[in-house]
């Protein structure tokens, strides 16, 4: 069995998240600004923006959510979900070299039957957004991955 992950690889969940999806105008970068000293994050907390090519999708702490809504009332909401919680599943800085490691924990995640709201990364973080009441049964898979692929 390949070896995907080193010993300090692990799992961490946070729950009470919302996403914030609002269509892109030429006016979503100042808004984006707005929020971003707006709000006063924490280390711990979950703040993510994707920037697409129609619409900009926000996820963070529900305890900033009518900070973001009034910031951004004047923009098109395109869907407002809540009740989430990201798992964030470390991984090695060589990670983004190995084939299948983005696979392997999605693919986890539908055998055990759990949907996937969205999925964001960073060089050695992998974060996906699911449901809050998938949360445990989650955590479970992608640690049994973790400990059967480091």
């Amino acid at each position: 069995m390949q070896k995907l992950f080193d010993k300090k690889a692990g799992v961490k969940t946070r729950i009470g998240l919302v996403e914030i999806t609002v269509a892109r105008t030429a006016k979503t970068s100042s808004a984006l600004h707005e929020i971003c000293t707006s709000i006063d994050m924490h280390a711990n907390d979950i703040f993510t923006f994707t920037q697409g090519t129609k619409e900009v999708t926000i996820i963070t702490e529900q305890k900033y959510e009518k900070t973001m809504l009034d910031i951004l009332k004047k923009h098109q909401l395109v869907k407002r979900i809540d009740n989430l919680s990201a798992l964030s599943v470390f991984l090695p800085e060589q990670a983004y070299e190995t084939r299948g490691v983005l696979y392997l924990a999605m693919k986890t995640l539908y055998d055990a039957g759990i949907n996937i709201v969205e999925v964001v990364s960073t060089l050695t973080e992998l974060t996906i957004i699911v449901d809050e009441e998938d949360t445990e049964e989650a955590r479970d898979a992608l640690k049994e991955m973790v400990k059967e692929y480091s």
